[in-house]
């Protein structure tokens, strides 16, 4: 019974926040979405010395630079040049490919990616290379690293754009065998470090931070479930099924195209939401009167959230063009985990790590990373973790609490859905630790924790060890 009333309640909530402009496409009359056969047949990663083996997709500002460092002192890890490489987001090799009129020609795009995306780790003395077939109907690569070699990179935005995991199921040479470690963080405080990290080189204040959820939170309120919201979707017509059941999948560039017309259809102020106004400090974000501002202006950031360098065509300044993609939507890590379901992509290629994992131990959580990879765990510089990695930014102040509790009961049933999510597709994921990250109410989840004593390949062993985050890891460093 109680499980009954909770998913009543997340139904309602969820349906709630689903009052979206009739003008867009909604999710649920979309086509369903069927993984396009790949151009080239997928290789063997370790007998073809192909790379990566591991790639980091999120979030942002949940640890993934602190991890990036003692996996760059842990033994047989070895990261790309540049922690972030960038190489899937977006539609820049999904608009060559379809310009392409011939197979060989669209070959000839994806060996000319896979030679640019390797090498990242060229320095390194790693490299491929990528040759057609006789005919010319296929592709096929050859990589130098060895067995025991774990080639990495952390690049934080694959998990928030929707089409780069789908970009990944294409271009790498061997997708089903590539395996991907994810840090999450409690979405709230994440939004707060967030904001820090946007207007490092701006001026920031209270008064900012509160445009900057006036400027996100109604529009996500009335777009975000009928257009981007595998979840939501589940919920409304597949809840008899499996959550994870594939009936859901829909084309992710379809869905940014929702999103962007429900959007433009709402009209949203957010111009002003950057900018001081007289009445900021007035907004209350609980408010169900808080709904999207009519106004002549447009945004810029759900454009390059969604098109990344294809903004709309008006001027906008260098901050709000270069900088701002958008804080609140990066915390809907259900979905953005569901995504890559739908691409293609199985639970046991993914480990999820929190950012009090990694804190509270960051031996056990890198070791957890090791097993997963089937290497040995053998530090090349104790020192990063007995010391733990220092933070370069910190945030300043404590999140104002009355935006502080309306994000969290904002984000509370997505929340409450991936844990479930997780946990039913048998992720290697610690419930013991995501239950404390994301505050959830650990009996509500008996049911499923009970299945999870301790963690899915990993460790429950503790350690006073600390470290502080350029990440700002935690919230008690807000």
């Amino acid at each position: 019974m109680r499980g009954v009333m909770i998913v009543t309640m997340l139904v309602l909530c969820m349906q709630q926040r689903g009052h979206a402009h009739a003008s867009h496409v909604k999710m649920e009359d979309m086509e369903p979405y069927i993984v396009p056969e790949r151009l080239w047949g997928q290789q063997d990663l370790q007998e073809d010395g192909l790379f990566p083996h591991l790639i980091g997709i999120g979030c942002q500002k949940c640890g993934t630079a602190s991890l990036a460092t003692y996996l760059r002192y842990t033994e047989r890890f070895h990261q790309s040049i540049n922690k972030e490489v960038h190489a899937f987001r977006g539609d820049n090799i999904y608009s060559k490919l379809g310009r392409n009129d011939t197979i060989p020609q669209r070959l000839n795009t994806l060996k000319k990616f896979q030679g640019w995306y390797t090498g990242k780790w060229a320095k390194q003395g790693y490299s491929t290379r990528c040759d057609e077939s006789q005919d010319g109907s296929t592709l096929h690569c050859q990589g130098n690293a060895l067995k025991s070699d774990v080639m990495f990179e952390i690049t934080p935005r694959y998990m928030i754009d929707l089409r780069a995991a789908h970009n990944m199921w294409q271009y790498l040479p061997s997708p089903s065998q590539v395996k991907f470690v994810v840090m999450l963080r409690d979405p709230t405080p994440r939004t707060w470090s967030g904001f820090f990290q946007i207007l490092t080189q701006h001026y920031w204040n209270e008064d900012e931070f509160r445009r900057y959820v006036r400027l996100e939170l109604p529009l996500l309120k009335a777009c975000y479930n009928d257009t981007l919201s595998y979840t939501k979707l589940w919920l409304d017509k597949y809840s008899q099924q499996h959550l994870g059941s594939l009936d859901v999948c829909r084309d992710p560039r379809t869905m940014f195209r929702a999103f962007q017309e429900c959007v433009n259809g709402e009209r949203v102020k957010l111009n002003d939401a950057i900018r001081p106004d007289s009445d900021a400090e007035q907004y209350d974000p609980s408010s169900s009167d808080a709904t999207v501002v009519k106004d002549e202006s447009e945004a810029p950031w759900y454009y390059k959230l969604t098109l990344f360098g294809g903004l709309h065509p008006r001027t906008y300044t260098v901050h709000q063009s270069t900088h701002y993609e958008g804080l609140l939507i990066r915390g809907f890590y259900v979905d953005h985990l569901y995504n890559f379901l739908c691409a293609g992509f199985k639970p046991e290629q993914f480990l999820i790590l929190t950012s009090g994992e990694l804190k509270e131990n960051a031996r056990a959580a890198v070791k957890r990373i090791s097993d997963f990879m089937g290497v040995p765990f053998n530090p090349t510089n104790e020192k990063w973790f007995e010391k733990g990695v220092s933070r370069k930014h910190k945030s300043v102040g404590a999140m104002p609490e009355d935006i502080r509790e309306a994000l969290f009961h904002f984000y509370e049933p997505y929340n409450n859905w991936l844990l479930q999510f997780l946990l039913t597709n048998n992720f290697n994921v610690n419930p013991k630790y995501l239950i404390r990250e994301l505050s959830l109410h650990h009996h509500h989840h008996a049911h499923l924790t009970q299945r999870f004593p301790q963690t899915a390949n990993g460790s429950d062993e503790d350690d006073d060890g600390e470290f502080d985050d350029d990440d700002d890891t935690t919230e008690e460093n807000l």
